[in-house]
């Protein structure tokens, strides 16, 4: 009895050691890979391209909860099962649900039901976003921001008080892009319900306007993008890339170990030019950036903006 003990001991040591090495050997090389952005920090031609995971750390929703939330506050109206509904793609839900809410009575619901999707959790905000946002913030120089999120959580962070918030299609302007300390919404904000970009029509029209398909040229072509909280699963933004990936600089994507993008590694380097990073587990973004952050913006954080800490970079 007591040899099945110790080898059970021996073989659980042994599984949790072999975790530990991967675990390891997954932050080496998280850290190796991103460590290339930072010439591009250091020299200003970086930008953060914040997706909907960075709002769900602080309770926001995702597409597909609030796509859920939609279907059981009209479900009669629907006319169709849950599980066929769960099938379709996130826009195909969202553009069927608008269309059979799209009267005076129903187009209410669907309003509301995204403005509360939208809204964070206060607890989540102060504990979880807000710490993360204010690491993000220490980067120096720091990156040009763009978003396709209509939520309002990067200004209640307190951490951009001092930045323009653009969502305005006449706004997203190159010029806008190169000069202004501003947030830029380019899928609409939840200032304006109607102009935010959900559904097919609504995508369609955003990306056949050529002049906002220039800004986005411009700024993947003049810029090294780095997705947070962004499954890269919004086909026109990656058709815009692979349009002019040939005069494109280096792009880096932070994606959980489950994606399902994550398996095609070179696919995205060759027609994209962007590098795919592992970071682990979903609920470990948090705290890889943040590490990744202190370890090379250190100084900066308490404020000694030298050249000493740039030639540790």
């Amino acid at each position: 009895m007591f040899v099945l003990v110790r080898c059970s001991r021996n073989s659980w040591a042994n599984n949790k050691l072999k975790k530990l090495f991967v675990e390891m050997h997954l932050i080496i090389l998280f850290m190796d890979e991103l460590n290339s952005y930072i010439d591009y920090v250091v020299n200003e031609k970086a930008a953060l391209f914040i997706g909907a995971g960075l709002s769900r750390i602080c309770g926001c929703k995702g597409w597909d909860d609030i796509c859920t939330n939609l279907y059981k506050a009209c479900e009669d109206k629907l006319k169709v099962s849950e599980s066929e509904f769960r099938l379709a793609k996130p826009d195909e839900k969202m553009t069927f649900v608008k269309k059979i809410l799209d009267s005076d009575d129903g187009r209410p619901v669907y309003q509301h039901i995204l403005r509360n999707g939208l809204n964070p959790d206060p607890e989540l905000l102060v504990k979880k976003y807000i710490p993360l946002i204010k690491s993000i913030r220490t980067i120096h120089p720091h990156p040009k921001i763009v978003t396709t999120n209509p939520d309002t959580c990067l200004k209640l962070s307190g951490q951009y008080n001092d930045y323009f918030v653009f969502h305005k299609l006449c706004d997203l302007t190159s010029h806008n892009f190169d000069v202004q300390k501003a947030i830029f919404h380019i899928h609409g904000s939840r200032e304006e319900t109607d102009a935010e970009v959900w559904s097919i029509p609504q995508y369609q029209e955003r990306y056949s306007d050529a002049k906002f398909c220039e800004f986005i040229k411009h700024i993947f072509t003049n810029y090294s993008v780095l997705f947070l909280g962004y499954g890269l699963r919004e086909a026109p933004i990656l058709r815009i890339i692979s349009t002019v990936v040939s005069k494109c600089p280096q792009h880096y994507a932070l994606l959980p170990s489950d994606s399902e993008v994550l398996p095609q590694k070179s696919i995205f380097q060759e027609i994209y030019k962007i590098s795919l990073i592992d970071y682990g587990n979903k609920s470990t973004l948090r705290n890889r950036l943040q590490e990744w952050i202190s370890l090379n913006f250190d100084t900066v954080l308490s404020g000694d903006e030298t050249n000493a800490d740039r030639s540790r970079i």
